[in-house]
């Protein structure tokens, strides 16, 4: 296999082998060269059109075409001139050049130009076009231009003034030599360096230099210069881009070529005089290089020991170099931009989870060296989506890039900010203590105190900070990370604005954490989680009137796992649908059995915060609906209050609609998301169940007697129906009923069973309570 420094476009090669072999076979024919050009720009790159045009009297004329029939590029050309060096704009909808303008006028996506100042009878370029944007690179444009060479050498081989075409011969083989090395990687430092000294070796005499334009500063950076002396090099680096300021200060303000013949007398490079006549620099001319915008992105500038002036072939010469170290200097600049936004967050410009994991990689090597420390702190804002679900994500990528603006001014030096997505923001702290890491916390809380004006309103925001300390033994980023998040999510449990540092037992914590997200994929995929149902009663009547499908968990190691533990965890993991599409589908089975059988009651099924907010909830319930044949009235839906306050405007659109397709929805563990009964009887739902923290001191407790008396009254004058929950005492029942409640759920009537457990339980009539037939704990 040949080496990729022999051949710069491996996937390529035979390709331009035929496309050589038939441009130097229709030597002797201009007009047959130009045709096979074009055709061969199309077959060897990922052009779908091609075309050659002249300049001739002021206007560009098209000699050859070839490619796409249906949208050639036979536009006229708005250019007064041609350019001096390749363009390519793969994407003409976010581009700003004149070709652009036009490209877009005859839906051309994207499009590359190759100047062929060699060609001859005068300005020609090869312009090339895709089918869709962003799909030509600069390796296609460096094919062409490498095509564009071989058509120029067979050009002059035809009968033209023998002289003149080796010098042309040549030079063009030295042009298709750089486009190669352009088109391999080889650096720009290089580059440029081999481009002046070729110049330097085609105009003997002259000594060479190339300045990059530094838009930020608004000056020019020393880029090359390998002949010119230090102290030059030293006194023309940050020179300013204005008109005025020396030949290549002038020329990249006005974007036209500069001549100084003699540095001595013009009046633009009067501020190097010394430099100047210490090391006989008497006469220079520079050139602007632009971009595909028409943007300054440097200089090209030769010298002489003495007052000169170039003629125009000199002039054309040199600009066709140029051209050359602008095709480089803008394949760096757009590599450089790639690999820029391949390390940043496009919302808010901070590093993102790549560039942090890179610059953590290299701290903790230095803190491993230097022994010391280094911290990472993972920040999530509290009540972020309710900004997202409230205000629509316009203005919650408003809020992030407002909190990205003031952590980035608050943070010491030596701390690195970054976003790794959606609200969470991480810190890394350089040469870190635990005090520093508290003091950079409480800055944080400080800064957020101010609130943030959001369409009109304001609003407060805490956060949850979860920190890290490196031990200086890790090398691994990602642990780091992980106890930064373990640490953060310790930090959430203990309520808003709360912050934890990780410690040995939040790492026992987060590898039993790890372990059992683990075993919960694996339950969900194998379908080893169980439904169990717990019965309610009527009060008045003192007859079942439903039962709530439960979720229940039994692993072979880890024993019978807790809802609160893994539900919330699910949630976390994306996969709370998943579990509720799961009860869903086993309730509707159940309450069709139940109902063949004759003891068919409603049963309720959970929906979690995470359902509720998705759209797609509706249409996933009544597919279901539809798909057991189960009545809409056995079936109804508790949505917990907290939920149903953290976004009530999109609660209440989806119960609504639930309402209209006949199902029913109740508020579960009512008193715990701080609403009030008057709010939620705008909501389309049919009842409330009252928390059991609420009732456990019911029949001994005259005030928590009070506080029930109060909801159920309150519920009742809105039209809807009281269950209480965790009701486990004859005294409670009592209480209960005397408030006239509507319906009771608990221990008392009934534990949690499997369905043929609760089966039996509702074929009979509970108007005594034993508590040695109900079915056992599940």
């Amino acid at each position: 296999m040949a080496d990729v420094a022999d051949n710069p476009f491996p996937g390529r090669a035979s390709e331009l082998a035929r496309a050589s072999a038939a441009l130097m076979g229709a030597v002797g024919d201009v007009a047959a060269i130009a045709d096979v050009l074009v055709a061969s720009a199309v077959d060897s790159t990922r052009a779908n059109a091609a075309a050659m045009f002249q300049l001739r009297g002021g206007h560009w004329i098209r000699i050859a075409v070839a490619g796409a029939a249906e949208r050639p590029i036979s536009f006229p050309l708005p250019l007064a001139e041609a350019p001096v060096h390749p363009i390519l704009v793969a994407n003409t909808s976010r581009d700003r050049h004149p070709m652009s303008v036009a490209a877009r006028a005859f839906k051309t996506p994207g499009y590359g130009i190759v100047p062929m100042p060699q060609w001859p009878g005068g300005d020609v370029l090869l312009a090339i076009s895709s089918a869709a944007a962003d799909e030509l690179q600069f390796e296609d444009l460096s094919v062409v231009s490498m095509l564009s060479i071989t058509a120029s050498v067979a050009a002059h081989r035809s009968p033209v003034d023998p002289e003149r075409a080796a010098g042309a011969v040549e030079w063009l083989a030295w042009h298709q030599q750089m486009l190669e090395g352009i088109a391999r990687g080889v650096s720009l430092d290089e580059t440029l360096r081999r481009v002046c000294l070729e110049v330097e070796a085609r105009y003997r005499g002259c000594r060479c230099s190339v300045l990059l334009a530094d838009r930020s500063d608004g000056v020019l950076r020393h880029a090359a210069g390998p002949s010119l002396p230090r102290e030059f090099r030293e006194a023309i680096d940050g020179l300013p881009i204005r008109d005025g300021v020396g030949a290549c200060g002038t020329a990249a303000a006005t974007l036209r070529p500069v001549v100084v013949e003699d540095t001595l007398t013009d009046p633009k490079t009067a501020a190097f005089l010394d430099v100047a006549k210490q090391h006989k620099l008497r006469s220079v001319w520079s050139f602007p290089l632009l971009d595909a915008q028409n943007a300054v992105v440097g200089t090209f500038a030769l010298y002489r020991d003495h007052p000169y002036a170039p003629d125009a072939e000199e002039m054309a010469g040199v600009a066709s170099l140029a051209g050359i170290a602008g095709l480089a200097i803008e394949r760096f600049r757009t590599e450089r931009a790639l690999t820029e936004a391949a390390q940043r967050d496009p919302l808010t410009s901070l590093a993102n989870r790549s560039m942090f994991n890179h610059l953590l990689a290299y701290a903790l090597n230095y803190s491993r060296q230097s022994l010391s420390a280094c911290a990472v702190m993972l920040l999530d804002l509290d009540g972020f989506k309710f900004v997202n679900d409230s205000l629509g994500h316009a203005a919650g990528d408003r809020l992030l890039v407002a909190v990205a603006d003031r952590l980035r001014l608050l943070l010491p030096e030596g701390c690195t900010l970054a976003r790794f997505g959606g609200d969470e923001f991480v810190i890394l702290v350089e040469d870190a203590t635990l005090q520093l890491t508290h003091r950079i916390a409480d800055a944080i809380d400080a800064a957020l105190l101010d609130p943030f004006m959001l369409d009109g309103g304001e609003f407060f925001f805490t956060t949850a900070i979860g920190i890290a300390l490196s031990d200086g033994g890790t090398s691994d980023p990602d642990k780091v990370i992980r106890d930064a998040d373990a640490a953060m999510f310790a930090a959430k449990g203990r309520g808003p604005g709360r912050r934890a540092v990780f410690d040995t037992a939040l790492r026992d914590r987060a590898t039993a954490r790890v372990a059992m997200e683990s075993e919960l994929r694996r339950a969900i995929r194998e379908h080893s989680l169980r439904v169990v149902y717990q019965p309610l009663l009527h009060i008045a009547s003192r007859k079942w009137c439903g039962a709530e499908a439960l979720l229940r968990w039994d692993h072979s190691e880890l024993g019978a796992v807790s809802p609160a533990d893994f539900v919330p965890l699910a949630e976390e993991l994306g996969l709370v649908g998943q579990l509720g599409s799961h009860v869903l589908e086993a309730a509707l089975a159940q309450a069709k059995a139940w109902e063949a059988a004759g003891v068919g009651v409603p049963i309720a099924v959970n929906v979690s915060p995470t359902q509720l907010s998705d759209p797609g909830v509706v249409d996933e319930v009544l597919g279901a609906l539809r798909r057991s044949g189960v009545r809409s009235d056995l079936i109804y839906l508790e949505i917990t209050e907290s939920a149903v306050m953290e976004s009530p405007d999109i609660a209440k659109k989806l119960l609504m609609e639930l309402r209209d397709a006949g199902v029913r929805a109740v508020i579960d563990d009512f008193g715990t998301g701080h609403s009030s009964i008057a709010r939620l009887s705008e909501l389309p739902v049919s009842g409330v169940k009252i928390d059991k923290s609420f009732l456990s001191n019911l029949g001994s407790d005259r005030s928590a007697a009070r506080i029930v008396a109060a909801v159920i009254d309150l519920a009742h004058a809105f039209g809807l129906t009281v269950t209480a929950e965790g009701v486990e005492s004859p005294s409670a029942l009592r209480v209960l009923e005397d408030l006239d409640c509507d319906q009771a759920q608990g221990y008392l009537f009934g534990r949690p069973g499997t369905p043929d457990q609760v089966a039996e339980l509702l074929a009979t009539f509970p108007r005594q309570y034993d508590a040695s037939r109900t079915p056992g704990r599940a």
